[in-house]
């Protein structure tokens, strides 16, 4: 192993005292890659503490997105299988840069959330950028990012914002407190099956404790009313309200325009 690849070693969180074994490294150019292995050494049973058999050798591709400019770095790593002859017990050689069965490296969370941070990105720009799914994406978010609903208040108003996070959650739904303008909580989607779950999982107590909602013409809005909160009435906001009054004046007058003109080429 030459000395220029010997950052690899923090890279990677794994000590540079001779018991892993860098070769194949590419890192110059687009396509970079870097195979990984252990050096040989005896293996006990954590069950009965034998000594343990190797079954051989399998290479195993992960993802490590270090270098940050878009390049596709896998890591080849190499594994050894051990079983156990006496008991039957059987494992896999353990890295700590890695979990078991995972498909990147621990430090690929902390980047993807990292990326996530601003505003103006989707979780289809992100996913390109580290080379996963849109499903990887998100649930590497939910599975690290818990932000807690704070408690409903008495009028509180309901809309939609456009997230575009994938094909399926282009909208996402979105509770506030109309007198403090606080964002109470957020639902990736406004579908109608997963606002019923969302209602639901409230405890009747605090939904009985709304008096107001506060939300355009949305019909499952509208609906989710006397549904899930049976003390509250529907109030359209202002801005629709006025948005239809607009609209109205202006059919009316564009009528009369037309019975005048009618008139009038009628009459001459």
């Amino acid at each position: 192993m030459s000395d220029d690849y010997s950052y690899l070693f923090d890279l990677l969180s794994i000590p540079d005292d001779g018991s892993f074994i860098l070769s194949d490294v590419c890192v110059e150019g687009p396509k970079k890659s870097v195979t990984l292995s252990r050096r040989a050494a005896p293996a006990f049973c954590p069950q009965c503490f034998s000594r343990m058999h190797s079954k051989g050798i399998y290479t195993r591709t992960l993802l490590h997105p270090v270098f940050q400019d878009g390049s596709f770095f896998p890591i080849l790593l190499k594994q050894r299988r051990w079983k156990c002859p006496r008991c039957g017990f059987q494992t896999n050689e353990r890295f700590p840069f890695v979990e078991r069965y995972k498909q990147s490296t621990n430090l690929t969370p902390l980047l993807v959330l990292d990326a996530l941070k601003e505003l103006q990105v989707s979780t289809r720009s992100v996913a390109r950028k580290f080379h996963m799914s849109d499903t990887q994406i998100r649930n590497i978010f939910s599975s690290y990012v818990d932000l807690k609903r704070l408690p409903l208040t008495e009028f509180i108003s309901i809309d939609e914002v456009y997230l575009n996070i994938d094909d399926s959650h282009k909208y996402a739904f979105v509770i506030m407190d109309f007198a403090s303008g606080q964002i109470i909580d957020i639902v990736s989607n406004r579908w109608t099956s997963t606002l019923e779950k969302y209602f639901l999982s409230i405890p009747r107590e605090e939904r009985l404790l709304v008096k107001g909602i506060i939300s355009d013409a949305y019909k499952p809005y509208l609906e989710s009313v006397p549904a899930f909160f049976p003390n509250a009435c529907s109030i359209l906001d202002s801005f629709h309200v006025i948005s239809f009054l607009i609209r109205k004046l202006n059919d009316h007058l564009n009528r009369m325009i037309r019975t005048r003109r009618e008139k009038l080429k009628k009459n001459g």
